[in-house]
């Protein structure tokens, strides 16, 4: 079997996805390419695929107040994206492809590129819709904007949401990564999913003798989203003392796993706060290196972490947040009990290694 993968998705998480379906397809006998979109290389890619093709985008920044660039944005720069997937699904569509697994897009979420490809395409959502303009947490009303920039917004938002749909019901077929992110799909496209979840690479993340000297580790972002407001308002009510490490998107990603890794095996736990993540691969990374996690009662979090098992699940609270993370850092049993049935759990059920294989099955049942 010959697949194609494509993605134009950001440094994290799902793109990390990405590179563990590359390296489970080639183990499980398939031949895979990548056809990439991003504004420079990621040398991480070649041990992975066996052909890669790199296409540059550069979009133009953007952080507010400058309209100009706004409306460049959001119409020349998108045209010249939807030119450039038609010009990638046009090379796909020549090299006889089994199947193409598209990814989503950091721009629009649902690609361009699934309105021109004749293969048969398989769209895997990392996110199960277009976050911006469909999450509760993210409406125009919870965003404090003058009537006309709120008016654009409206017009913008809704001019997305038209292409987001408009390119989601060209997949062929459609996998979610987790049983809420399948629910939100079919609330928000009327379309069924198939559940198919990623995992972690049990080796690499894996629990170490080190100093533990960092008491709470938290990756996110300064994005509403994310919600670290929450634990800015949770770490007000803790101990001075405590020993907080925090890995921000705006301050440059870490492509770095080793650096990544280093901070969770020196961590003691690892708080997760998004609103409504899908999955949530950071969490299980902690898992598979030993560590606790304390992460908000919703959306894929639920299907990761076990409560009082592998860490706990909280309402989106300062106050049982603050109480949670007390609880742990003051009782090593619990921390100790709590982190060697994290690694256990990771191990038997979030194993990338099975989760690859699962997913090549699939996909082999397919072509039958």
């Amino acid at each position: 079997m010959k697949i194609a993968i494509f993605h134009e998705l950001p440094f994290g998480g799902a793109r990390d996805v990405v590179y563990y379906f590359g390296e489970g397809f080639t183990q499980n006998k398939i031949i895979v390419d990548l056809y990439y979109v991003s504004s420079k290389k990621d040398e991480r890619e070649a041990s992975f695929f066996r052909k890669i093709y790199f296409f540059k985008f550069v979009p133009q920044k953007w952080s507010g107040n400058n309209w100009k660039t706004r409306l460049y944005k959001d119409s020349i720069e998108l045209y010249n994206l939807k030119n450039l997937h038609k010009k990638i699904a046009k090379k796909i569509n020549a090299n006889n492809y089994d199947f193409v697994l598209v990814n989503g897009s950091q721009y629009v979420e649902a690609p361009f590129i699934l309105k021109h490809l004749s293969t048969f395409k398989i769209f895997y959502c990392h996110d199960p819709n277009y976050r911006i303009i469909y999450e509760k947490v993210l409406q125009l009303e919870n965003i404090n904007l003058n009537s006309i920039k709120k008016t654009y917004e409206k017009i913008n938002r809704n001019f997305r949401k038209f292409l987001d749909k408009t390119n989601f019901k060209r997949a062929d077929l459609i996998i979610a990564n987790s049983f809420f992110a399948k629910k939100i799909i079919k609330k928000t496209y009327a379309k069924d999913s198939t559940v198919l979840y990623p995992g972690v690479d049990i080796n690499f993340f894996s629990p170490k003798n080190v100093n533990k000297d960092i008491d709470i580790f938290y990756i996110g972002s300064h994005q509403r989203i994310d919600d670290f407001e929450l634990l800015k308002r949770t770490l007000s009510t803790l101990p001075k003392n405590i020993v907080t490490k925090k890995i921000m998107y705006e301050d440059g990603w870490i492509a770095d796993k080793k650096v990544i890794l280093d901070y969770y095996r020196r961590s003691k736990l690892v708080v997760c706060l998004a609103f409504n993540e899908p999955f949530g691969l950071v969490a299980i990374e902690a898992m598979a290196c030993g560590v606790p996690v304390i992460a908000v009662n919703e959306g894929g979090y639920k299907e990761t972490v076990i409560n009082d098992k592998t860490g706990y699940l909280v309402n989106r609270n300062p106050k049982e947040l603050a109480h949670k993370i007390n609880e742990l850092l003051n009782d090593f049993n619990k921390l100790n009990k709590l982190s060697r049935n994290a690694r256990k759990h990771t191990v038997k059920n979030w194993n990338w290694s099975l989760k690859s294989r699962l997913l090549s099955e699939f996909l082999k049942k397919i072509k039958k």
